[in-house]
């Protein structure tokens, strides 16, 4: 299994809507510049169908990428604020909260191999609690995530087995580096497993798990 990613977001894709020089509109004016509902034609082929508050985007509004990308949801001062669902080129989505034009606070993204995260965000990235579920075989990490990544809580697996515990993303313990370590314990009986990642495959190369 394997957590793809470019950005945290699983994409490479610019999904920030700056404006170019130019652009033609069809709507509401105000002292000869857009103010109210219309829709923003950009010089480079991206489109807002929207409100424009002081020369802003403000409230509702649709913005569609040239590329595919599209972000329907709600601005504020020019910039993604409060609920909306973002659409990729590479077909993966994210539906939740934004601030400051990044993901923050709760929200569900779907990635384009069929993974799924749900939970906290802060400034684009997994903080705070969230479960991610491999649609490969439908285990998932269900816990706690600092800047991006999965720092303790469980690994449960789709035939009811479960790892609990820390995650060490050292790997300061002389193994390869294409080994991810994986600290996990029980509650009363620690234990260690050593994974190693290959592709979309995670082989046990060294174990002393036992299950319950």
């Amino acid at each position: 299994m394997s957590e793809s990613e470019g950005d945290d977001d699983g994409t490479e894709v610019t999904d920030e809507e700056e404006a170019p020089p130019s652009f033609t509109w069809s709507g509401f004016m105000k002292d000869n510049v857009p103010q109210g509902a219309g829709v923003a034609t950009y010089s480079n082929g991206d489109k807002f169908e929207g409100t424009y508050e002081n020369s802003k985007r403000s409230g509702r509004g649709k913005y569609t990428f040239k590329n595919g990308a599209s972000y329907d949801g709600m601005y504020q001062d020019g910039v993604k604020s409060g609920f909306g669902v973002m659409k990729y080129p590479d077909k993966s989505s994210y539906e939740g909260y934004w601030a400051q034009d990044k993901k923050n606070g709760s929200g569900r993204y779907k990635y384009a191999n069929g993974d799924m995260y749900h939970g906290e965000w802060k400034d684009d990235v997994k903080h705070g609690f969230g479960m991610y579920l491999f649609e490969e075989n439908m285990s998932q990490f269900e816990g706690n995530w600092d800047k991006g990544s999965f720092v303790d809580g469980q690994w449960l697996m789709a035939n009811g087995d479960v790892y609990q515990g820390l995650v060490d993303h050292d790997l300061s313990c002389a193994v390869p580096p294409s080994v991810l370590d994986l600290y996990f314990s029980r509650t009363q009986v620690p234990q260690h497993k050593f994974f190693l990642k290959s592709g979309h495959e995670w082989k046990v190369l060294n174990s002393t798990w036992s299950r319950a």
